[in-house]
This record gives C-alpha cells, sequence and structure tokens, in this order.
C-alpha cells in the first residue's frame, strides 16, 4: 500500500478512524480495526505467517450507528468510555487516530506510535478468542485463478 499512496484513511461505518501518510501507517498501525485489516493481509514470504484477528460479532447499521465510538461493539479492547463517547482525533506527527485506547497509549509511549502500536498489538493479542485457527495466509498458497 505504501507503494501507491501516499496518505491512506482507514473507515469504519463511514468514519475515518485512522489517518497518516502511507508508510507511517504501515509500520505502526494504532486503531484496533486497522490492526484487524492489516491481519487479513496475506503474507508474501510463505514461511512468515501471521495470525489473523477475526472480530466478533456484525458490523451495526450505518443507518442506526451505535452510541460513543462506532467500533464499540466488535472492538476487542472496548471500555465504558468507548461506549459512551465519540473518541476525539488524536495526532502525532501527521498520524491521526480515533480511539480512546489508542490516545491512552500514545500518551503513555510518550508520543512514540511505533512504541503504541506495539502496545496495542500486544493487548489485541491477549484478548480472548480473536484470533482465527487455520487463517495463517501466504501469497504461495493462494488459489490459481
Amino acid at each position: 500500500m505504501e507503494h501507491v499512496a501516499d496518505d491512506v484513511a482507514v473507515m469504519y461505518l463511514g468514519r475515518i478512524v485512522e489517518q497518516a501518510p502511507a508508510g507511517r501507517l504501515c509500520a505502526a498501525p494504532l486503531h484496533p480495526y486497522t490492526l484487524a485489516l492489516f491481519s487479513a493481509v496475506p503474507a508474501v514470504d510463505p514461511r512468515r505467517r501471521r495470525k489473523r484477528i477475526v472480530l466478533p460479532g456484525d458490523v451495526p447499521s450505518p443507518a442506526n450507528p451505535p452510541a460513543g465510538c462506532r467500533f464499540h461493539p466488535r472492538c476487542p479492547l472496548a471500555e465504558r468510555v468507548c461506549r459512551e463517547v465519540d473518541p476525539p482525533p488524536t495526532r502525532v506527527d501527521g498520524h491521526l487516530v480515533h480511539c480512546h485506547v489508542a490516545a491512552r497509549e500514545l500518551e503513555r509511549a510518550g508520543g512514540d506510535a511505533r512504541a503504541a502500536g506495539s502496545r496495542m498489538a500486544e493487548a489485541l493479542a491477549s484478548a480472548p478468542d480473536i484470533y482465527s485457527k487455520d487463517v495463517t495466509q501466504s501469497v504461495a498458497r493462494a488459489p490459481a485463478p
């Protein structure tokens, strides 16, 4: 993606949840939805496997979005504030994210998006039942058209 776009915006239910220069977003995704999307990208090297994050539940209706953060019903990291308050934008070095948990991790990491992104990925990894058991993918295993 970073070879085709300068800037990338990730949307969920019609709202931007994360936006950054493509290289920065690929190197340090912060929003749980972005992390889940990236986990679905097949690995180029068949020996390099990745765990796919499978989000629980169904996508809510865009005509009647949930209160608070629109992603909270499917987010394994959602907290009470996520259900009640729409997250304001948090900006760090051209990286924008709408997530209460990511904003807190950015603050804890002193504004270091890579460190905060690593913490978000670790938090997702420790969330129960979000990984598909047999969805390790690679380009080499993809069926021929």
